[in-house]
């Protein structure tokens, strides 16, 4: 028997449609927006459509109006990467182009030192690590895939009776920090170290160290290829006999290390990239065996950080 081609209308404002066995029907009654989709094995309906993230959907009489929200689509912010360890970027799925921060470790300050003598009083004030420099750089199109490195805080100098040597006890420069399997490069933060040793005598026994007061050293240096680069903040001294140590050189993300005093060990940094400060003596009286004489910890110098933030087409 041949099939019927009776058409089948249950509504008005309807569209014509074949259910699963081939015959001529009308979907249900569509409003503003609806379009007709499809089902394996069953019969077209009308239906809406979803709007997925960051997209807007307006339906009409006899239109759909189609957006973006925002994100990607807009040009917008996506996401922000906080990067503290060393590996490889990969950008956020709808990111096409990318504004980077690249800050490297602070230095560590300088501890103090000493030698045994004969019972004059000796003050020292050591200088604080500086802080390190940064560098901006804009990527119309997201480098995903390479290589990145977070410089590590630089170590405070560790105390220590140097045997009349004039060396300060130096702390370790911070480590360098670069993004972009090295297109972006910025030089770790100086470190403290150089001190003002003061004794109350003019007189000096044998081995002990001459009245030092040398210089903090030139700022931290930065790198290449970025399109905004700036040196780390100087470390601070305090002069005098206060025996006070340096505060920290501050980094763009803040201030380093603050001063210590009264016999103690060197405060450490806080503030990605800033300095760790520098160790205070008050004293070294002791008569003539080095384990008389005080030594104290310069403080460690905070770790870098790269700041990615993420944006959309």
């Amino acid at each position: 028997m041949a099939k019927s081609n009776a058409i089948n209308v249950s509504s008005i404002s309807s569209v014509i449609v074949t259910d699963d066995t081939g015959v001529l029907t009308a979907s249900g009654a569509m409003t503003d927006g609806q379009v007709i989709i499809g089902s394996t094995g069953a019969t077209p309906a009308a239906a809406t459509l979803t709007a997925g993230t960051g997209i807007t959907i307006t339906p009409g009489a006899g239109a759909i109006t189609i957006a973006a929200s925002g994100g990607g689509g807009s040009g917008g912010l996506i996401n922000v990467q906080y990067l503290t360890t060393s590996g490889t970027y990969t950008a956020t799925a709808g990111t096409v182009s990318c504004y980077v921060i690249v800050v490297a470790g602070g230095g560590g300050g300088g501890g103090s030192f000493g030698r045994a003598g004969t019972g004059t009083a000796r003050v020292q004030s050591c200088y604080g690590g500086q802080g390190s420099g940064y560098g901006m750089k804009y990527y119309a199109v997201a480098p995903t895939g390479t290589a990145y490195t977070v410089g590590a805080g630089g170590a405070g100098g560790i105390g220590a009776d140097l045997g009349g040597s004039t060396n300060a006890v130096t702390g370790s420069a911070g480590g360098e920090s670069t993004f972009n399997a090295g297109d972006i490069i910025i030089n770790g933060a100086n470190p403290g170290g150089s001190a003002r040793s003061v004794q109350s005598s003019s007189t000096y026994s044998s081995g002990q160290l001459p009245v030092m007061n040398t210089s903090v050293g030139s700022a931290s240096g930065v790198g290449n290829n970025a399109d905004i680069t700036a040196n780390g903040g100087y470390a601070g001294f305090i002069s005098g006999n206060s025996g006070n140590g340096g505060s920290g050189g501050a980094s763009i993300f803040g201030m380093g290390a603050s001063a210590s005093s009264n016999d103690n060990n060197g405060n450490n940094a806080v503030c990605y990239g800033s300095g760790g400060g520098g160790t205070s003596l008050i004293s070294s009286t002791g008569g003539t065996s080095p384990a008389n004489d005080k030594f104290f910890d310069g403080g460690n110098g905070a770790p870098g950080i790269i700041v990615v933030y993420e944006y959309g087409a």
